[in-house]
């Protein structure tokens, strides 16, 4: 019976182990802002929209084998001068706090500037900016296209679902070990 019992906290242990472990961390260093032209041709898109849902999650932004906690963020594109084709586009940036995150604000406009093949991705490194205060950038860019595609909404992500699921585990063995020790003790 304690063999069990020991197989059960060792397994319990190990669950959380892997449950708990810290993920890789990246560091946010930007050179000075470059001027519009460069960072429109630097970005693989560049398009005003609203925020319009912003969702924690975890994704493996880097193509480095590690998934990095980000904000995956759906605007709705109002105006379109690069890469951008879909009426609905999202993107992924950082949580803040030293990983190049912007702070998008749900409900606000922004001018964005992002890059990116698979997943677009913005940081507080480039231009992106509310589009109130983007009038140089709007001036130099132009009016820009309305988008082609009347696109779907982006699915909502799904967040840290196997993390949730280990934890709920390990409380249901850890009780019934407690349940099972105490009635043993009676």
């Amino acid at each position: 019976m304690k063999s069990v019992s020991y197989l059960l906290l060792a397994t319990l242990f190990l669950l959380s182990f892997f449950t708990f472990s810290p993920s890789k961390s990246y560091a946010c260093s930007c050179v000075p802002t470059v001027p519009v032209k460069e960072e429109l041709e630097q970005s693989d898109a560049v398009f005003s929209g609203k925020v319009i849902r912003k969702e924690h999650t975890k994704q493996n932004l880097y193509n480095d084998g590690f998934a990095m906690e980000v904000y995956a963020v759906t605007f709705e594109v109002n105006r379109v001068w690069k890469g951008a084709s879909n009426s609905h586009i999202l993107v992924y940036t950082g949580m803040g706090g030293g990983d190049c995150g912007y702070s998008f604000k749900e409900g606000t406009d922004y001018l964005v500037y992002a890059h990116g093949n698979d997943q677009l991705i913005a940081e507080i490194c480039s231009r992106t900016a509310e589009l109130s205060s983007a009038n140089e950038d709007l001036t130099i860019l132009g009016e820009g296209m309305k988008p082609e595609n009347e696109g779907d909404l982006p699915p909502a992500e799904n967040p840290r679902i196997l993390e949730i699921g280990l934890g709920i585990m390990i409380l249901l063995i850890g009780s019934f070990l407690f349940i099972k020790k105490r009635k043993a003790s009676s």
